[in-house]
């Protein structure tokens, strides 16, 4: 009860009467938020960097209450205990590929390594080495992860309440609008674009203001989530929660939307899908639909989350092909034939990789080292290209950080979709919060889904997007948990009154 109380008032007992100071850190924060996918995805050394400085500048004045009241900071952070300290391991776990470590102790954690590769000497010569097999690469690595923690930890301290939530997610659609928009504009306009255009803009494809249109996409999918599971929630109760016929109910609740003021949302998602369509982006889209699926099939415990997951897949499905054929938006259907015709060369990538994954498969070969060690083990037709990412963030995780850094990473990444899973059964029965918890979730699944198949985790603003989503779905969490609490204990103490 005293985390509960201390936690919900956080900005107020913490921040300075009315919690002004947590609104400006909070209005701080959604425009680094903002900002981040503007500049190429921060995917360039001065974007990166200055994403870097802002991220850790704002985290240092969100630690300050920290400073002055460490435990009443603690206290807040204390339902999150278990997701903070894998995080916090999974990055000791990174720095460790950074410490010179004597040969022979090298011979016997990595044979293999020892076999053809020590690591970058240390000052001490030829008799250390270090596990990383490019020191800078995993120096890069570590502080991007670094910044994704500050990020991740003043995420939950600044959403500390429904409404900020609902803020941050208000920004996520806002932002993907925008790069709706743009992307669409430079696609139309060609030439006659009046402002910055990405170097890429002269391809048949929407890409926005970064420079691949998978990671252009990936950023979309976050947004398209909120909407279409908001929506589909609200079909899902269009005509309230009694009497469900099957599908005369559904279609009954849909005819109730459609005379609703929800249906408004109609027009942004249109966009959004015609930009996300219009992208090319395969793995978005089946990552995106699966998700949906995945959410309406495995554990969904109750009728209603199933039933508004699945409506959400349909309503994508619909949707899609409505937008696409109204459009013009086909290109990324006929794309789908080419998954399978070997034409890709992601196939050769991840084959050839599988002999580097059995060399390194316990400790990895060191962050950012991909690309420097993925020379040894090519072969025809990939001798000559420059692969300096698996195209694969699961197989490349794998690879460079092994199954330790694997486990870790994933045990945060299950740990957090299993708190938003349980929370969103739990609204499901009241119809509290089921949109947020539902269209988070998908947000999450998919963005892992479509990570199977590109390297969309090392783009800064995505990787931002998405661990400050997993902020707030921890958060939601916890705030629909303590609710339905307080509501049982409410009716149990009615229930013992005389």
């Amino acid at each position: 009860m005293v985390s509960k109380t201390l936690a919900s008032n956080w900005s107020q007992e913490t921040m300075g009467a009315g919690g002004f100071l947590s609104a400006v850190l909070l209005g701080l924060f959604l425009l680094i938020f903002a900002w981040a996918p503007l500049p190429l995805g921060s995917d360039t050394e001065w974007a990166r960097s200055l994403l870097e400085v802002l991220i850790l500048g704002l985290f240092c004045l969100v630690l300050l209450p920290g400073v002055v009241r460490p435990r009443r900071w603690l206290a807040c952070l204390k339902p999150y205990a278990l997701p903070c300290t894998l995080f916090v391991v999974w990055l000791l776990y990174q720095a460790l590929a950074l410490v010179p470590l004597p040969v022979a102790m090298l011979e016997w954690i990595s044979p293999a390594k020892a076999t053809w590769f020590l690591g970058l000497p240390s000052e001490g010569g030829d008799t250390t080495a270090r596990l990383g097999a490019s020191f800078y690469g995993a120096q890069i690595v570590l502080l991007k992860n670094l910044c994704y923690f500050a990020a991740f930890l003043s995420a939950l301290l600044l959403f500390d309440s429904r409404r900020k939530i609902v803020a941050g997610v208000v920004v996520m659609v806002l932002v993907g609008l925008f790069e709706s928009v743009y992307g669409l504009a430079v696609r139309h306009m060609h030439e006659d674009f009046p402002f910055w255009r990405p170097v890429w803009d002269g391809h048949h494809w929407v890409n926005g203001t970064f420079v691949n249109k998978n990671h252009y996409a990936a950023l979309l999918s976050f947004s398209i989530a909120i909407l279409i599971s908001v929506i589909a929630v609200s079909v899902e109760s269009a005509t309230g929660r009694e009497g469900r016929n099957g599908l005369r109910q559904l279609f009954l609740s849909f005819m109730a939307f459609l005379a609703s003021k929800s249906t408004l949302l109609l027009a942004p998602l249109a966009l959004l899908l015609y930009a996300f369509l219009s992208s090319q982006s395969r793995g978005a889209l089946i990552g995106l639909f699966c998700a949906f699926c995945l959410v309406g099939i495995v554990r969904a415990r109750s009728f209603v989350s199933s039933v508004a997951a699945l409506s959400g897949a349909l309503l994508f499905a619909i949707a899609t092909l409505m937008v696409a054929e109204l459009l013009g938006a086909l290109a990324v259907f006929s794309r789908m034939a080419h998954i399978f015709d070997g034409s890709d060369q992601r196939w050769d990538m991840w084959r050839q990789s599988l002999p580097m994954l059995k060399d390194h498969w316990f400790l990895g070969t060191g962050n950012g080292s991909y690309k420097d060690v993925f020379p040894f083990y090519k072969l025809p037709p990939l001798e000559n290209a420059f692969t300096d990412y698996a195209h694969n963030d699961h197989l490349q995780l794998l690879i460079e950080q092994g199954v330790v850094g694997f486990v870790l990473f994933g045990g945060l990444f299950l740990i957090t979709v299993r708190r938003v899973l349980v929370a969103y059964n739990r609204s499901a029965r009241d119809g509290n919060d089921s949109g947020l918890l539902l269209g988070i979730l998908v947000g999450l699944i998919a963005f892992a889904l479509h990570g199977f198949v590109d390297f969309t985790m090392h783009i800064p603003a995505n990787a931002l997007w998405f661990y400050t989503l997993m902020a707030m779905g921890l958060r939601l969490s916890q705030l629909q948990r303590v609710r339905s609490a307080g509501r049982a204990s409410l009716q149990s103490a009615s229930g013992r009154m005389p």
